[in-house]
Order: structure tokens, then C-alpha cells, then sequence
């Protein structure tokens, strides 16, 4: 069983602001967490869990430094941070911190972890200990079942899910009598929980950390001065927490059935999304299967999906959504379908072969439509656009977005000629298949206002497509975005540079990361991992239409996007032609 310290952090404090960030003994709040944190032996890793907001990248710096793990998930929704940062480190049991308690009792670690063993309890609370020393235990398969039923986004208040619903096993570890204060309180909310930190270590000493939880109690005994400092906090915090809960208790009533996902094209990239999706839970998956594919046989890891070989008995199972997965030019087709039946969609990029094609489907209802166009959901990608966004780049002036593959290393298991993506007819073509770096564009700088391009066929692969594309786009106040896509790279990368007037930024794919270059000449690194974890960037994705079809939420990757970047699709072939710029 793997353990780990997942840390509940982030920068977005109005009451306190930057709090994590305050020095005591010249280190950071955060970092003396992390001190304390490290005295614990039978836990394996710690792990800051912060959001991929641009604020929050300081806490991954520091956790660097301090040679830690850092996890970027979702803003609002805690729950599925720490799942997602579970999953990412491989962690079977977490142990759950908030990053503005410094002085935690990691004591007490040890002894949760034998309670564990014993009762098999899906949540452990340690809330008779003091404000600041008490944590929790999680079991990760509980937290993946709360995930499965919660029907609110924002879970900065998530305690109700295991203590409310009847699901799960809740136990309050016992704390000894002598160490129980309703009164002491060693969480950072306000300035004079600053103050109170500020006096405590001052007279404790740099080794405050080390402190066991019954040595700083006794210490606060004989200090009542100390604990005078912030006491009456305790009262506002208090009033402020369980006003936040009684609104947050009206909204957790709601419960989701076991759901119906139709998967219509069951290739390669359909069986990632129905493993993405078993890894959900709760979810039923009907494949609508022609059976003239590679795959003959499904996968023992697939084999709970139910496969149905006629259209009309498979959209008979009343399904609660659908994942549209065949070939690029069928797509319009099953979306009709679905459409006319009201089922929300998930649909492969591009959304369709051509703009005429998508002009059939007027009339109907594209709220719940998400195109898949995945990158979208990776931090890499968010990492850019956080920045970006931030202006610290300052005016764009021009940027390159590069994709190249070599086609037939893509799939070494099927001949790449049948292929959809190497077929006219299928909808295939570089300019197609490859249109995530066209989607790029669009994420991270909006929709051009002309462009000129060359798409063409210039290798000896057998395929009766365009293997390359140069697009060069221009946007509303003159900045240009190449786009460069080729089916000829056998290194297969992915990369793109942005120049500003404060310097320029660069991503890359080969080893993941993303750098700041200022005009001094100065480089900073903003994002670094050692591989893209595309299993938690495709889970996010299909959470994403979960929430789609439960509650309506807006997709990240809507059709009126897919439609934008088939603008762009189309324009760059009658660019091609007509050897002119086209204006969008």
C-alpha cells in the first residue's frame, strides 16, 4: 500500500492573502510544513495538490526546492484534485493536509494508519485534536465513489459527501483527553494567526517542527499569552465555516444512477475513451460495433462493455450520452442520430469532413456537444495559456505551433494505407487528423481573420492524402500564427514558440516543459515532467462530458470550437488553391 501526504494548497486567500508564501525564520509557511511532514517515516510521498491557475505555480517551485511532488488539477473542485494527484503518484491511501497548517500532527500519522488496517474505514477524522493539528485519512477508492455521486463542482467544503449520504464508512480516531483544546487554534487564516506563529516559533526555537503535538500543547498551556493572540478568531472562522456548509449541504442531495455511454467506433482511440470511462465507475458502455475494423475481439480489459451489432437496438438502450469515435466522415451521420434523440455527444475531432456536412445538423441543441480535441485538458497546454493570459509576456507578436508523426510507426499493429486517417474517403488527411495544433491556436490566441496556406502531398508514403500543411494566420490586431503538420517526423513531435515584446515563451512535448526566456536573456521554467500522463488528460476529458451530461456544465471544447477550427480547415484548402490569402 502506497501512502502519501497530499497537501491541500493554493494561493487564492483574500482574508490573508499569499499566506502560504509568509516567512517565519526565513521559510516559507508552506515549506515548514513540509519539515514537519518529512518527520513522518511510514508515509512514501509528499505531495503539494494546487490547481493549474498561474498564481498557484509558486507552490510548485517551492515544492521543487524542497524536493517534494507537485500535482496541478482542477481550481474549484478539491475532491477531484486530490483523486487526479492520487492517480497521477499511483497513491493507494491518502493522507489530507491543508497547506495553512503548519504544525500538523504528523505524530498521529502512524497511529491513523494502523486504524486504517484495522477497520478498513473509507474516511478517518482526527477533529478532537486542536485547529491546525488534525488531518484525515482517505481511501482513494472511496474518494473515486463520492467523485461518481457529488453534483457540485466547487468542493473546498467536501466533508458531507462521506459523513452524509450513508455510503461510507466514517470513523473519528480517538484522541487522548489530555490533548483535546477547543480553544487553541494553529491554522493560518488571518493576520494574527500570523502573529501567534510568529510568537510560538520565536520562543520554541528553530526545531519547532520537530515538536511533538503533546510537547506544543504543553508549551501553549504555560504560555496563555500566546494563545490570546488569535483565540477569538476561532469563533469567526467558525461561523464563516459552517454558514459555507449549510449552503454547500443544499446542493450534495442529488444522486447519480449507474449511466448508459454508447461508444460508436471502437478503434484505438474509442478503447481509450471506454477505459477512461470504466475508470469513472458507475458507468454501463454499449459499443456499436460493424466489425470491419482491426479490433475482432475485444480486450480483457474491455470485456465488460456490451457490444450490439444493429443501430436501432443500440440507440434503444435509452443511453445518457454518446462517444462518436468512427471515422472522420461518418461523424455528421451518428450525430443526427443522437441529436434527434436528445443523447449529449462526445465527438472525435475534427467534428466533421466539411462545413456543408456540419450545415445538416441545423436546428438542433448543442449544449452537451463536446469535441474531442484533448489537449485542451493538459497541463502543459494550460501552463501556455495561463501565462499568456497573465500578460507577462506583453504584446504577441508572432508564434510557431509544430506537430509532426510519422504515419507508419503511428499504429505498428495495422497496415497505416486502410487507415482512416491515410483515406480521402474516411475523412483522412494531415490537415485533419492532425488539427489539434489548429485547435491550439484557436485556445491560446482566438480565431484568425485570414490565412494563407499549402496543404499537399510531397512524401512517397502510399496514401492518397495531403501529408503536409503550412498554414500562416493572422489574427484581429496583426499578430502571426504559423501552423506547421507533417505525417513525415519519425521522432513524433509537438512544440510551439510564442514571441512577445517581454521575451518568448516555448513548450515542448519531446521532454515536457515549458520556458520563459525574458530580454535579459534570463530563462525561467514553468512547467517540467519527465512524460505527458495522457490517462489523467483523457480521464479529465470524459469527467468533463460526465459533467456535461449531469449538469449541464459547459464543455471546454464546445462544437461552435470544432466549427471554428473547420473554418480553418477549409479555408487553408481553398488557400491552397487559389495560392491567395482567404479571409475567415
Amino acid at each position: 500500500m502506497k501512502i502519501g501526504f497530499l497537501i491541500t494548497a493554493r494561493m487564492k486567500s483574500t482574508r490573508l492573502p499569499r499566506k502560504l508564501t509568509l516567512k517565519i525564520n526565513d521559510r516559507e509557511i508552506i515549506a515548514l510544513m513540509i519539515d514537519r511532514l518529512k518527520q513522518c517515516k511510514c508515509v512514501d510521498e509528499i505531495i503539494i495538490a494546487t490547481s493549474t491557475n498561474l498564481q498557484d505555480d509558486v507552490l510548485c517551485q517551492i515544492a521543487q526546492r524542497e524536493h517534494v511532488k507537485c500535482f496541478k488539477g482542477n481550481e474549484s473542485d478539491v475532491l477531484e484534485r486530490l483523486y487526479m494527484a492520487a492517480q497521477h503518484y499511483k497513491i493507494d491511501y491518502i493522507i489530507n493536509v491543508t497547506g495553512d497548517c503548519p504544525l500538523v500532527g504528523y505524530d498521529f500519522i502512524e497511529d491513523m494508519i494502523k486504524e486504517y488496517r484495522k477497520t478498513d474505514a473509507d474516511l478517518i477524522k482526527t477533529i478532537d485534536l486542536p485547529h491546525g493539528f488534525y488531518f484525515y485519512g482517505i481511501k482513494v477508492e472511496a474518494l473515486k465513489k463520492v467523485l461518481e455521486i457529488k453534483d457540485e463542482m466547487d468542493t473546498e467544503i467536501w466533508g458531507d459527501y462521506f459523513t452524509e449520504t450513508g455510503l461510507f464508512k466514517v470513523v473519528n480516531m480517538k484522541t487522548p483527553q489530555e490533548l483535546i483544546r477547543k480553544n487553541y487554534r494553529l491554522t493560518l487564516d488571518y493576520h494574527e494567526d500570523y502573529e501567534f506563529f510568529q510568537a510560538l516559533f520565536k520562543a520554541l526555537g528553530t526545531d519547532t517542527y520537530k515538536k511533538s503535538t503533546a510537547e506544543i500543547i504543553e508549551f501553549l498551556d504555560a504560555h496563555p499569552e500566546i494563545v490570546k493572540i488569535n483565540e477569538h478568531c476561532e469563533e469567526i472562522y467558525t461561523k464563516r465555516f459552517y454558514f459555507q456548509k449549510k449552503i454547500v449541504k443544499l446542493k450534495t442531495k442529488k444522486r447519480v444512477s449507474t449511466m448508459k455511454i454508447g461508444i460508436v467506433g471502437l478503434g484505438s482511440i474509442g478503447q481509450r475513451h471506454a477505459r477512461s470511462l470504466l475508470k469513472q465507475g458507475n458507468i454501463d458502455i454499449y459499443a456499436l460495433r460493424t466489425k470491419k475494423g482491426t479490433l475482432t475481439q475485444l480486450p480483457d480489459d474491455l470485456r465488460s462493455i456490451k457490444e450490439i451489432f444493429d443501430q436501432d437496438e443500440f440507440f434503444a438502450f435509452d443511453l445518457d450520452g454518446i462517444i462518436i469515435s468512427n471515422p472522420t466522415s461518418f461523424h455528421i451521420k451518428t450525430m443526427k442520430k443522437a441529436l434527434e434523440k436528445k443523447i449529449p455527444i462526445f465527438v472525435e475531432k475534427p467534428l466533421a469532413n466539411s462545413l456543408s456536412e456540419i450545415k445538416e445538423l441545423e436546428g438542433y441543441d448543442f449544449s452537451k456537444v463536446l469535441v474531442g480535441f484533448n489537449l485542451r485538458y493538459d497541463e502543459l497546454i494550460n501552463t501556455v495559456k495561463n501565462f499568456l493570459d497573465s500578460g507577462k509576456l506583453g504584446k504577441i507578436y508572432k508564434a510557431h505551433l509544430y506537430c509532426g508523426q510519422y504515419l507508419p510507426l503511428w499504429h505498428p499493429y495495422a497496415d497505416y494505407r486502410n487507415e482512416y486517417y491515410a483515406r480521402k474517403d474516411l475523412g483522412g488527411g494531415v490537415l485533419r487528423t492532425l488539427s489539434h495544433e489548429i485547435d491550439i491556436m484557436h485556445f491560446l490566441f482566438g480565431v484568425p481573420k485570414e490565412l494563407l496556406g499549402v496543404v499537399e502531398k510531397i512524401s512517397s508514403l502510399d496514401i492518397n492524402v495531403d501529408d503536409n500543411a503550412y498554414l500562416i494566420c493572422r489574427l484581429k490586431n496583426n499578430e502571426l500564427i504559423t501552423i506547421e503538420i507533417d505525417y513525415l517526423n519519425p521522432k513524433g513531435i509537438r512544440e510551439g514558440t510564442v514571441f512577445g515584446s517581454k521575451g518568448i515563451l516555448q513548450y515542448t512535448y519531446t521532454t515536457p516543459q515549458v520556458t520563459f526566456t525574458d530580454n535579459t536573456g534570463s530563462t525561467t521554467t514553468l512547467y517540467k515532467k519527465e512524460k505527458i500522463d495522457w490517462d489523467t488528460i483523457y480521464q479529465q476529458e470524459m469527467r468533463d462530458f460526465i459533467e456535461c451530461i449531469t449538469s449541464g456544465k459547459k464543455p471546454k471544447s464546445t462544437f461552435n470550437d470544432g466549427v471554428e477550427v473547420m473554418k480553418i480547415i477549409e479555408k487553408a484548402e481553398q488557400s491552397t488553391q487559389s495560392k491567395s490569402w482567404q479571409k475567415i
